[in-house]
């Protein structure tokens, strides 16, 4: 059990630096409609769930779509909301996992 902590530790603490490293400060731009965001360090769908509330809880958010086998979340924003980037990321980062990739349209 000691091990699997450990190295699950390892894990995020690998993901979290290498997030860190790429991430900037920038916003969306305004028009923006979807973002498909693949997350990384998920070995369970109770990790899926974990992501899946973050985002939820963002006040922009308007739906979550979650595709389990693929780690993939595609997120639709309510209309008159600033869409922000950071934010996302960070709502993934602070549920304990990382971003991946992230495309927005």
């Amino acid at each position: 059990m000691k091990k699997i902590i450990f190295l699950l530790a390892i894990c995020m603490a690998t993901t979290t630096a290498t997030n860190a490293a790429t991430t900037t400060s920038i916003n969306a731009p305004a028009e923006i409609k979807k973002v498909t965001l693949v997350a990384s360090g998920l070995t369970c769908s109770m990790c899926s769930k974990a992501i899946f509330k973050a985002l939820t809880k963002l006040d922009f958010v308007a739906e979550v779509k979650v595709d389990i086998e693929s780690s993939k979340y595609i997120l639709t924003f309510k209309s008159g909301k600033k869409v922000l980037i950071e934010q996302i990321k960070a709502a993934v980062k602070d549920a304990g996992f990382g971003v991946q990739s992230l495309v927005y349209e």
